[in-house]
């Protein structure tokens, strides 16, 4: 009798896929124009302005809302852009960082305290006080530096840990690449750790909680390399850019884009793992690798990153194994889509 297996690898491939984490859409109907989004526990809490929603994972469903302008409780004063909160998820408290205020908020977003911050920098509590972030200018730069702080409890700058050039205005020698996609410094926190990264090359700096340099977190990218279509792409980002588009015109022709993207985009903090977005793609997914807070590494995530454009993704957040995003469906509603996340294993 003759043995037909030429169904066996079709079997195998489609069990496989099925194994693959499927990603969950939750429709949010009263989402119109997010700014933050963070995730804790049961918690998902997204600003729009200086409104914060909570959504509850469990009751699929928006439970609180609070917060619009002002200087009073629960009330938060923005940047002219309409944005400028940092909204951070902590066990027992929310921490809302707005301009010239910081407010701690419970879990279901009842006033408890607040205290006035200096306007100028982003702050986030790390032990007694803050680590926080402000840009600095120099006169023979035309971009200017953004510098890490420790300050006081009471909001006063405490020690000045790192400086870090930015390349986010047009010069020179400045391309459209750099502008857009050009790494502009930022951090996260951890318990006793502060980590920034700032450099255009794959490195995260890592700081004790007395502003002490530790060590950094160094990995070998390969860079992808810039299609055709992605050039064009980039240069429309600038075309509809609110800001660049009123004098694209006259500075299109000397702009001139690399042949390949920077190693990474940006990186993130989520108990005890640091995700860092590269611009590796596959297919229809992103690439995050993946390190534990000493800096060893995990392995790599696939995940269906959405983007804005050709390098912004849509805001996101890691908890508890799992990838958070919130999307545009076709009909332009905003969802709340869910991923399980899987390591592909040690990193190259």
């Amino acid at each position: 009798m003759k043995n037909n297996r030429s169904g066996f690898p079709a079997l195998m491939v489609f069990c496989l896929v099925s194994l693959l984490p499927a990603t969950e859409y939750r429709p949010l109907p009263t989402v119109i124009k997010p700014d933050v989004l963070a995730v804790r526990g049961d918690d998902v809490l997204i600003a729009q302005g200086a409104q914060i929603s909570i959504y509850s994972l469990a009751k699929k469903d928006i439970v609180h809302s609070f917060g619009r302008r002002g200087t009073g409780p629960r009330e938060f004063q923005l940047l002219p852009t309409g944005t400028g909160l940092r909204v951070d998820i902590y066990e027992d408290f929310i921490f809302v960082g707005s301009i010239g205020k910081a407010s701690w908020l419970g879990r279901d977003g009842h006033f408890i305290r607040e205290q006035k911050i200096s306007p100028f920098g982003r702050m986030t509590p790390f032990q007694e006080g803050f680590a926080g972030v402000q840009m600095t200018f120099v006169p023979d730069r035309r971009a200017p530096n953004m510098a890490f702080y420790l300050y006081h409890p009471q909001g006063a700058p405490l020690r000045e840990i790192a400086t870090y050039p930015t390349r986010i205005l047009h010069g020179p020698d400045v391309t459209l690449l750099d502008m857009v996609t050009a790494v502009i410094p930022h951090y996260h926190t951890s318990p006793d750790r502060i980590f920034i990264a700032g450099k255009q090359t794959f490195q995260i700096d890592i700081y004790d909680e007395k502003g002490e340099f530790l060590r950094s977190i160094t990995q070998s990218i390969p860079r992808r390399v810039f299609t055709p279509d992605e050039k064009k792409a980039i240069r429309n980002v600038y075309r509809i850019h609110p800001v660049y588009k009123n004098f694209w015109n006259r500075i299109e022709k000397s702009v001139k884009i690399p042949d390949h993207f920077p190693e990474f985009r940006e990186f993130t903090l989520s108990g005890d793992r640091l995700f860092v977005l590269t611009f590796q793609r596959r297919e229809d997914k992103s690439e995050f690798l993946v390190f534990d807070l000493s800096g060893k590494s995990l392995g790599s995530a696939w995940l269906p990153v959405a983007f804005q454009d050709i390098v912004t993704p849509y805001l996101y957040a890691f908890s508890a194994g799992n990838f958070y995003q919130l999307t545009e469906s076709e009909a332009e509603d905003w969802q709340l889509a869910v991923t399980p996340v899987t390591l592909d294993g040690p990193v190259r």
